[in-house]
């Protein structure tokens, strides 16, 4: 059995904070991006497009990778 790990002040309250902001000035659009399947339709969710250049601005990836 797989245990789940959590990770306090995984990021700086400074980088926390640009995640925060960008998430929360994204346009968010309701539906599925993924996939067309009718049995999804009837859950839609919200979901914002990020390009590859767009997660490095972010820099949210190094930290994780330095972990793994």
């Amino acid at each position: 059995m797989n245990e789940i790990e959590i990770y306090d002040d995984f990021l700086s309250s400074a980088h926390a904070q640009i995640v925060y902001n960008t998430a929360q000035d994204s346009f968010f659009k309701i539906g599925w991006h993924d996939t067309e399947e009718p049995q999804h339709r009837a859950f839609p969710n919200l979901h914002s497009m990020y390009s590859f250049e767009d997660v490095q601005k972010l820099k949210i990836l190094n930290p994780i990778l330095e972990i793994l």
